[in-house]
């Protein structure tokens, strides 16, 4: 793979730090579809020519093997290693590519002498503050790092700033688009008439999954959004184009994909349970065309590579930043192969308004817990006060425009046919028109 300018910059920048006295450990910090696998192929590469002892790492399993393939694709004749399940190579090779959940295990890690790397790429380093990744960074402790990461921030309490010092190198999106490296995006927010997120837990700082998928059935959400699919979502020749939805749990993927297929959209459940072989051929039937629609939750946000696909369905609520850059991110990649001329958005639980503006938090841990109020249950005045009536909304669902970039409503969403039929209700009970 030849290098374009920003990676052969970020190689630079990467090289530099790790020559440097003292180096600290730095991020890369590069968005979805810019290719961060291909610069630490490469920095692998010129490493290992130089005598270097490299170890990457990876927050899942199911990753080792899509990385491997990256390595081999810089360079064929590197000879690469793996630390996964039975697999076990740590020496005779250049490079190793080690799972976390394999290699953080106590006694495969104390079978490894500390000295045996002595620089490390995590990648997905936004998963590093987790206990398991910090056992192995304390078991290679004079080994330098550089991580790769899209979203360098966190919606718990754990802080990158506790392993992480400085950005080395970072683009965003806007750069991406903007320079042909990345699909133009376009994006519609909605409501789903009775979707009320006012009983919903947090877990972590976020949404509870479970409460979500309760909600969303609640408002009969699947058949709502698979109606808009159709509408919003039709390519140039009439056929729904190829997307991926994303939704809370397991149960309330399979609800949307039963949704779709009722409306006529074929679609298929990619979840954590889905095998490697069961994925390939549903990416490849995808690929092909005669599945238009892949449903899945959680696993598909991290390491999903299938540049055809057009369009993201935001179906799962989140208050973080960087679960909704990610899920958004996996329809940047360019396809002209396959006629992908742009990539669309398609909000249906309001989280667009986050933005995919870039942002970095390197922030300590925080030692205590912060309380989660909500701002609609407090008055300035009074204090924390009774609940307020929410706003519902009667009738089908209805998309706007948006920046997806900024998340704000393009002008004109007023004149939009159907939208000004939408029937709200005050908090006191009265129907009203907008």
């Amino acid at each position: 793979m030849k290098l374009r300018p920003y990676q052969s910059e970020a190689v630079g920048f990467v090289l530099a730090e790790l020559a440097a006295p003292a180096p600290e450990a730095g991020l890369v910090v590069l968005p979805c579809g810019l290719g961060k696998t291909v610069i630490f192929a490469h920095l692998c590469k010129t490493l290992v020519g130089a005598g270097w002892h490299p170890l990457v790492l990876v927050n899942r399993n199911d990753l080792v093997g899509q990385t491997v393939r990256k390595l081999w694709a810089a360079d064929p004749s590197i000879p690469v290693g793996v630390i996964q399940g039975k697999r076990n190579e740590i020496y005779g090779t250049g490079i190793v590519v080690a799972s976390v959940q394999t290699i953080s295990q106590p006694k495969r890690l104390a079978a490894i002498p500390p000295a045996r790397f002595n620089v490390l790429f995590p990648d997905e380093a936004q998963y590093s503050a987790a206990p398991s990744w910090q056992s192995v960074f304390a078991h290679f402790s004079h080994a330098r790092m550089v991580g790769f990461t899209a979203t360098p921030s966190r919606s718990d309490r754990l802080g990158l700033g506790d392993t992480w010092r400085k950005v080395l190198y970072q683009r965003d999106i806007a750069y991406g688009v903007e320079n042909g490296y990345l699909s133009p995006p376009e994006g519609v927010r909605s409501n789903i008439a009775g979707f009320d997120l006012s009983g919903v837990k947090r877990s972590h700082g976020d949404y509870a999954e479970g409460g979500l998928a309760d909600a969303l059935t609640a408002a009969h959400a699947a058949e709502q959004v698979a109606e808009a699919y159709l509408r919003e979502a039709a390519g140039p020749d009439g056929l729904p184009r190829r997307g991926i939805l994303f939704a809370p749990t397991v149960a309330s993927a399979h609800e949307f994909a039963e949704a779709f297929i009722a409306a006529g959209i074929t679609a298929e459940v990619i979840v954590a349970q889905t095998t490697r072989a069961e994925r390939d051929a549903a990416y490849a039937r995808v690929t092909a065309g005669t599945t238009r629609v892949l449903c899945s939750v959680g696993v598909l946000a991290v390491g999903f590579d299938l540049p055809c696909v057009e369009v993201a369905v935001m179906a799962r609520p989140t208050k973080s930043n960087a679960l909704y850059t990610q899920m958004a991110g996996r329809v940047f990649r360019l396809s002209p192969e396959t006629g992908k001329e742009s990539c669309l958005i398609m909000d249906v639980v309001g989280v667009s308004g986050l933005g995919l503006a870039s942002f970095v938090d390197l922030k300590a841990t925080s030692p205590i817990p912060e309380p989660e109020v909500a701002l609609d249950d407090f008055d300035e005045d009074k204090g924390p006060s009774h609940p307020v009536e929410k706003v519902t909304i009667h009738g089908s669902i209805d998309l706007r425009p948006i920046d997806p970039m900024t998340g704000r409503a393009l002008g004109q969403v007023a004149k939009r046919a159907g939208w000004a039929r939408e029937w709200l209700t005050t908090p006191g009970g009265v129907p009203f028109l907008p």
